[in-house]
């Protein structure tokens, strides 16, 4: 072995512990490499991927070239360079760490978005808007790490910053409407108040929602038309969601005259339930209450409430249809009169 470096020049020996080091390192990491490949393979062709995958991706894209960067930077220091190769190196390091940052970076925001839209699958009919949010991140991302570098290389990007505040303080100026309306499609978005195919109410105006975009949202009352409201108009309104009720609660009261008799009065609470338990319109329908509430100024008053386990507006009045029909025919077997009848609707 002496004989053998002995013949080596004494020149090329320095380098030889350092291209152990990376060779071994090298080894190592291509091993390892190809074992996470096989794996990542694996668990992409089950039909449901397991969470830690998107962990052994990060892995496989970024952290292995990470230990291959902080390897061959430790075998550097076990030779001996000029000042000028020296600097050289370093700044190919810190441009190789940069776009290694920036990669992660813009992997775990797609990532996100990845399992935002996954999570509900609401979201996916927005999938155009959140590409276009995507790449808008990814850019910014982009831009911030450049600058981060040059400003680590010593070059002054003071200047530079201070036009781009100066500059982007004009544009949120004149674009002060189309920022709120941006704004408010991220609250949107993530708070998720709505969503397409949800029954809204907002001020004085209801319809379904189709579309969400990034400015406005579109929206189909009931009289067919398309109403167009911005998203800054939708999030400071006050929205009732219909959508995401799980049953209704529906409030009848009875007003009966005076002259009705004590007996009938007092069969007026079991026969609502009667009506009630009799509805075959809507399966799944049950009574809250019936009581004799209080004696009016002109009538007797009763009050009924029933749950009606749809949040459909038309199954309500369906319901609410053939309970009057089958109110009307039993009081009038039983000999008893209606005075004035009134609803209130209430949601749960």
């Amino acid at each position: 072995m002496n004989n053998l470096l002995s013949n080596i020049p004494a020149s090329v020996q320095l380098y030889l512990p350092a291209l152990g080091v990376l060779l071994l390192a090298t080894i190592v990491l291509l091993v390892l490499r190809t074992i996470l490949k096989r794996h990542i393979k694996a668990l992409r062709a089950r039909a449901e991927k397991p969470r830690h995958l998107t962990v052994l991706e990060l892995i496989h894209r970024i952290l292995l070239p990470v230990l291959f960067l902080v390897t061959l930077s430790f075998a550097l220091t076990l030779t001996q360079f000029s000042t000028t190769v020296r600097k050289i190196i370093n700044i190919g390091f810190l441009m190789v760490g940069t776009y290694i940052a920036i990669r992660a970076t813009n992997r775990i925001v797609e990532t996100t978005f990845i399992t935002l839209v996954e999570k509900d699958p609401r979201r996916t009919t927005q999938a155009n808007n959140l590409k276009v949010l995507l790449s808008f991140i990814q850019l910014l991302v982009w831009a911030a790490g450049i600058l981060i570098l040059l400003s680590t290389l010593g070059v002054d990007i003071t200047t530079a910053v201070a036009g781009l505040g100066i500059g982007g303080i004009a544009v949120a100026v004149a674009a002060q409407g189309t920022l709120g309306d941006l704004f408010s499609y991220f609250v949107i978005l993530f708070d998720h108040p709505f969503g397409i195919g949800d029954y809204i109410v907002f001020d004085d105006k209801s319809g379904t929602v189709e579309k969400i975009g990034v400015k406005s949202t579109q929206i189909r009352v009931k009289n067919g038309e398309l109403l167009i409201v911005a998203n800054k108009d939708l999030t400071a309104s006050r929205i009732h969601n219909y959508k995401r009720m799980e049953k209704r609660l529906l409030v009848a009261t009875y007003n009966i005259p005076f002259d009705t008799p004590y007996e009938k009065l007092e069969k007026i609470p079991s026969l609502i339930a009667q009506v009630v338990s009799s509805i075959k319109t809507f399966e799944g329908i049950t009574l809250d209450r019936s009581h004799f509430k209080t004696i009016g100024k002109a009538t007797y008053e009763f009050e009924s409430a029933f749950y009606v386990p749809s949040p459909g507006y038309i199954d309500l009045l369906n319901v609410q249809n053939e309970m009057n029909y089958k109110m009307v025919k039993l009081f009038e077997e039983e000999g008893i009169r209606f005075a004035v009848p009134t609803y209130k609707l209430q949601e749960d």
